[in-house]
């Protein structure tokens, strides 16, 4: 899987995973405040300064700054594309997360069709 960008590094991406699963299991784009404590502070500081990430609320909620930088990040760090049986199952009726990372796996399949310009991954050959 990828990278939260150029210039943010392993800790940003913890971070950025740690955030994203917190999102996805409660099905919201903020999660509480208290989620982004185990980050690496220089680390949240930096997507903080970037604007990957925002602080609402009195208590200093974090969120996306936008929902595309969710939709991207989690095709990035959480959804991995490759991995058909894992797709299935995370998007099986009962999870309900079909409307939440619907365009996350948009950004995940293009980039594996982008990848895989033989498509081994996907079962097929050009």
């Amino acid at each position: 899987m990828g990278e939260a960008g150029p210039g943010h590094g392993p800790a940003a991406d913890s971070c950025l995973r740690l955030l994203l699963r917190e999102m996805i299991e409660k099905r919201s784009l903020q999660v509480s405040s208290a989620t982004a404590d185990p980050c690496d502070q220089t680390a949240f500081t930096r997507l903080l300064k970037t604007g990957v990430l925002v602080q609402s609320g009195g208590n200093a909620i974090p969120a996306f700054r936008h929902n595309i930088l969710f939709d991207y990040a989690a095709s990035r760090l959480h959804l991995d594309a490759a991995q058909a049986e894992d797709l299935r199952k995370l998007f099986e009726r009962g999870q309900g997360l079909g409307l939440l990372l619907a365009p996350a796996l948009g950004y995940a399949l293009q980039d594996l069709w982008r990848r895989d310009t033989d498509r081994s991954l996907i079962g097929h050959r050009a």
